[in-house]
This record gives structure tokens, sequence and C-alpha cells, in this order.
């Protein structure tokens, strides 16, 4: 619940900030003027007030997120078996975490990939060779249409004993 709430605080900060763009932008009502969609935080409610986007926009949060084949543990499952650990850096015994951050085009087919959270230059390689080289997923949708979606996924590199 403690999650919950903070992502809810998050996303109002997020909006509230004005760094909506690719969410089209929001206003914040009073109290007296709730009535319609949208979400009531209190005596703060948030409205979306995109009329219409363009191909090119990428959304963060859409109604139906983008699903990997498998979903969340298929992609864990998948990252594992495709990550070749870079021969430098199990020789210099280098491990960490890359980010990667991406975009779940329309047709499900993933682009824009860039580390996120960077670690070392070989296993941030590999990490991106790896997101790069992923199936189609099922898009995501916004209002009942295909979406283009940002998303962040860990590739983690860690050593056996």
């Amino acid at each position: 619940m403690v999650r919950f709430v903070s992502l809810i605080l998050l996303f109002a900060a997020f909006v509230l900030s004005g760094n909506s763009k690719a969410m089209g932008g929001s206003r914040c009502l009073g109290s007296e003027e709730i009535s319609g969609s949208g979400y009531n935080l209190g005596e703060l409610r948030l409205e979306s007030t995109l009329v219409a986007y363009s191909d090119t926009d990428v959304f963060i949060i859409v109604e139906q997120m983008p699903l990997f084949p498998g979903g969340e543990t298929g992609m864990k499952k998948w990252i594992e078996k495709n990550v070749k650990y870079p021969e430098e850096a199990r020789a210099k015994r280098i491990q960490g975490k890359v980010w990667v951050s991406f975009v779940v085009g329309k047709t499900g087919k993933v682009e824009n990939v860039r580390a996120a959270r960077r670690a070392n230059p070989e296993l941030e390689a590999e990490a991106l060779r790896v997101i790069k080289s992923m199936p189609k997923w099922t898009p995501g949708y916004y209002k009942g249409k295909p979406a283009r979606v940002s998303y962040t996924v860990p590739v983690p590199f860690n050593l056996t004993k």
C-alpha cells in the first residue's frame, strides 16, 4: 500500500512539475471542479488534457502496458539466457547492473535503446546488445490504440564463485 501511495504521489509531482509533455500535459482541478474522469487525490484531482497525440509521442504510463512474450518472468529468463559475459570484464572480475531504457513501439519492436544507469563499458555494451536483440513485445495501448511506451529494465552481471 505504501508503494502504491508513493507511486501516486510521484506521478502527481511529475504532472504538477510540468514535465508531462509525453503524457500530453495535465491540469490541476480544485474540489469544486471535480467531474468526469481523472485521478482523485483527496482535495486534488488530476485530469489529462491530451486531446490528440502524434505517432512520435512516447508515453510512460498507458492503460495497457507493453508485455514481453512470457511476461516479466519470461523476460528475466530471456535476458539471463542471452547475456554473454564479456571476457575482459570476467578476467577483471567486474560485476554490476546496467539499467537499460528503451521504447516499445506501436508494433512491439524495441527501439531507442540506451543505458539509463551505467556500469562498466564492456557490461554496458553487452546489455545494449541483448536488449536490442529482444523479440517483439505485445505493444502498449492508450485509449484503445497502440502507443509508443518507455520501458526500463535491469541487466545484471554476476560472477559465480
